[in-house]
């Protein structure tokens, strides 16, 4: 289905805080998304497989809602972003709002099962 692709699976919290995250993302690609007033042809076919991209991800995630765990297929590229924005972003949430602690130990938790799903799942080419 997609080339390097990656399945992990993921609890109701991990989950909401990758769509979170995820969504996130996908608004700062859109935000200036065309490099000239009129988008051609190009512009809009790369934006029309931006956006079925990230829908079919969130559609495995449930849009951050599930019931119960669910798994997620993604490339290993965005996997690897995901994981260091997810560290990144529940580390601040811990340091600014200790209250709002398990949110950001959740997001550490999502990035860390993330990280060792690509671990076991090393590419060839990865390492060569």
């Amino acid at each position: 289905m997609i080339d390097d692709a990656v399945a992990v699976r993921l609890t109701p919290p991990q989950a909401k805080h990758i769509a979170a995250s995820m969504r996130i993302a996908l608004a700062a690609r859109l935000e200036g998304a065309w490099p000239h007033p009129l988008p051609d042809r190009a512009d809009v076919e790369g934006l029309r497989a931006l956006l079925n991209s990230y829908a079919d991800e969130l559609a495995m995630l449930e849009w951050g809602e599930p019931q119960r765990d669910v798994e997620l297929l993604c490339q290993r590229v965005r996997l690897e972003r995901l994981a260091g924005e997810l560290i990144e972003a529940g580390s601040e949430r811990i340091d600014d709002q200790p209250i709002a602690g398990r949110d950001g130990r959740d997001m550490i938790s999502a990035a860390q099962t993330i990280n060792a799903v690509l671990a076991r799942n090393r590419s060839p080419a990865a390492g060569a």
